[in-house]
């Protein structure tokens, strides 16, 4: 039997959040600014202190109201992954 198990930080700096989910940080401050995510500064009135954001909210928002990409960005597939027949790799 094979138990995956998918753990999630509940909070996370910019450079955490943008590696789950490919936000920016710039983009993080604005959902923070405008209240579509929750962010945090441990220690506020220090100017060097670190925000953090929730990532169950950057996951909501991403899911519920993040525009959805132009046709014209997506990139093109590339074509099946497993080889044809013919293709010069039976029998290896």
């Amino acid at each position: 039997m094979t138990v995956v198990i998918q753990m999630e930080p509940l909070w996370g700096t910019a450079e955490c959040v943008t590696a789950l989910y490919g936000l920016p940080r710039n983009r993080l401050l604005e959902l923070a600014r405008a209240g579509a995510i929750r962010a945090r500064k441990p220690v506020p009135e220090s100017r060097s202190s670190v925000v953090v954001f929730c990532t169950a909210d950057v996951r909501q928002w991403l899911e519920n109201e993040a525009p959805a990409p132009l046709p014209s960005s997506l990139p093109l597939p590339r074509g099946p992954a497993v080889p044809s027949a013919g293709d010069g790799g039976e029998g290896r």
